[in-house]
């Protein structure tokens, strides 16, 4: 059974802040409802697009804002000292131990970082949703399993948040390259430029930022196997992993082409219905965003050709190096 003191010790490991960081857009948005109970916020987004680092911003906010250490509990369900509690029976044990030392006359934050490791986990969530005033803040990499769940489970109430990699404005803060003015745009054209390059290149995930070419490269690769092996094959439990690899690859020599799931089956040797599957999958686990064909005709709005888009340029970027 986990003591006090080493759940203390976990709490204050998860949301330690590494660096300081930029203020991204998203949170701006989240510090709006940040003190507002009775809204269970959900913020998904594909793997290192930051979810983590911004509960961890969103946690030192409280805290400078006179919220006790001891009303928020942080955990983060990859940290592996908590492998061993990964059950809503261990979580109910956890919150127990948490709950009995807070300030009562103070406002109780949850903070529960990748939240889709525990298994029945929306029925904890409801219980205390429906009990408590706690405000309640979960993160997750997947958008189906998320809001799916916790949407028919609290009827809508919560808010639905997706932590995109950065866009460019962001990075040009994080460089600290102003353009809010034409004399300082004209003072930062080349810096500009050079960043909008690797930008195009290479997408605008925080970790690839002061690595070098090869690295990621080697980095694409890392991420692109921990999000099939672990948020696509393990959790759909899937037959086939060279069709997923075969229809990605696809998908990435033909972003932003107009395509159907049919001519898909056909490239990769498969049925429609399986293709289509698979393709959600990637959906869900935010690679690729698909965007459907607007039209005033009804008629048209069913159309079954559609394009797909990365939600990263770093997932095309060995493409980019082919061409070039």
């Amino acid at each position: 059974m986990l003591t006090y003191n080493q759940l203390i010790q976990i709490i204050i490991d998860s949301s330690k802040l590494t660096i300081e960081g930029i203020e991204r857009n998203l949170e701006v948005e989240i510090n709006q409802v940040l003190y507002k109970p009775k809204f269970l916020k959900v913020i998904t987004g594909i793997r290192r697009s930051g979810k983590s680092f911004l509960l961890k911003r969103l946690y030192r906010t409280l805290i400078l804002n006179k919220i006790p250490a001891e009303n928020i509990l942080f955990l983060n369900f990859e940290d592996d000292r908590l492998n061993n509690y990964l059950s809503i029976n261990k979580l109910r044990n956890i919150y127990e131990l948490f709950i009995s030392s807070v300030q009562k006359d103070k406002a109780v934050y949850l903070f529960l970082d990748e939240i889709q490791n525990i298994s029945n986990r929306e029925k904890f969530i409801r219980t205390i949703y429906d009990n408590t005033d706690n405000h309640i803040f979960i993160t997750g990499s997947n958008a189906q399993l998320l809001s799916k769940e916790f949407s028919s489970t609290l009827g809508g109430r919560l808010l639905e948040y997706i932590l995109f990699p950065f866009s460019f404005n962001e990075i040009l803060n994080e460089k600290k390259l102003p353009f809010n003015n034409a004399f300082k745009l004209a003072e930062n054209k080349n810096s500009i430029n050079k960043t909008l390059i690797e930008y195009l290149n290479y997408g605008g995930l925080f970790e690839t930022f002061n690595l070098p070419e090869n690295a990621k490269i080697t980095y694409r690769k890392s991420l692109i196997d921990k999000i099939i092996i672990n948020d696509i094959v393990s959790r759909y439990k899937l037959e086939s992993v060279e069709l997923l690899q075969n229809i990605l690859h696809f998908l990435e020599k033909n972003a932003g082409n107009i395509i159907s799931y049919r001519k898909i089956a056909n490239v990769a040797q498969s049925n429609e219905n399986t293709v289509e599957k698979y393709v959600s999958y990637l959906e869900n686990a935010f690679i690729i965003g698909k965007l459907k064909k607007f039209s005033w005709k009804t008629k048209s709005v069913f159309d079954i050709n559609k394009k797909f888009y990365f939600t990263d340029n770093i997932f095309v970027c060995m493409l980019i190096l082919k061409i070039n």
